[in-house]
C-alpha cells in the first residue's frame, strides 16, 4: 500500500499536483495543512482520491479538524499539522496524544523540516514542506505499509 503526505504548501499546489502525477497508484494522501485551498485543487484534479487533511495555524475560518486518525494496511496513523501540540518546541506532545489513540505511527507538519524518528513503538513523521522549506530543497513524504508495518521516506521534489 502506497500513501503521500504533503504539509506546509501555502499557497502553492502545483507541486503536489505534480508529485501526484508522477504516483498514480497511490492508495491515499494526508495533508498536513498550512494551505487549505491546496487541498481543494488537489480534490479537483483527483477527485476520486482519498485525502485526509486537517487544519493548520495558517488556515483562519477552516472547519477541518486539528487531528484525524485513519488506519491503512493494519497501521494505524494519527495525522495533525502539529501547532496545536507545539511541535516546535518538541515531540513529546505529539508522542502522548497519538499513543494515547492507539496510533502505530504519528504524521505532523508545522516545521517545515523533515523528520523521522521511531520513539518508544511509535513512528513520528514530518515530510517537511512542498512549496517552504525551512533549508533545501521542497519535500515530501512517500509511505509503503507492507505485512502491517510502515515504512517512511523523504522525498525531494
Amino acid at each position: 500500500m502506497k500513501l503521500l503526505a504533503f504539509a506546509d504548501s501555502h499557497n502553492h499546489p502545483a507541486p503536489m499536483l505534480d508529485v501526484l502525477a508522477r504516483h498514480e497508484d497511490v492508495h491515499a494522501c494526508f495533508f498536513l495543512c498550512d494551505g487549505e485551498r491546496d487541498v481543494e485543487a488537489v480534490q479537483e484534479a483527483y477527485p476520486l482520491l482519498p485525502l485526509y487533511s486537517v487544519q493548520g495555524n495558517c488556515d483562519p475560518g477552516s472547519y477541518e479538524p486539528y487531528e484525524g486518525l485513519a488506519p491503512f494496511g493494519g497501521v494505524l496513523f494519527f495525522y495533525t499539522h502539529g501547532h496545536s501540540l507545539q511541535v516546535k518546541q518538541g515531540l513529546d506532545n505529539l508522542w502522548w496524544a497519538a499513543s494515547r489513540r492507539g496510533a502505530n505511527a504519528a504524521l505532523f507538519g508545522h516545521t517545515h523540516v523533515p523528520y523521522y524518528e521511531f520513539r518508544n513503538g511509535l513512528h513520528l513523521f514530518c515530510p517537511g514542506s512542498i512549496a517552504l522549506p525551512r533549508f533545501g530543497s521542497p519535500t515530501y513524504g512517500l509511505i509503503t505499509v507492507q505485512n502491517k508495518t510502515p515504512h517512511f521516506e523523504i522525498c525531494k521534489v
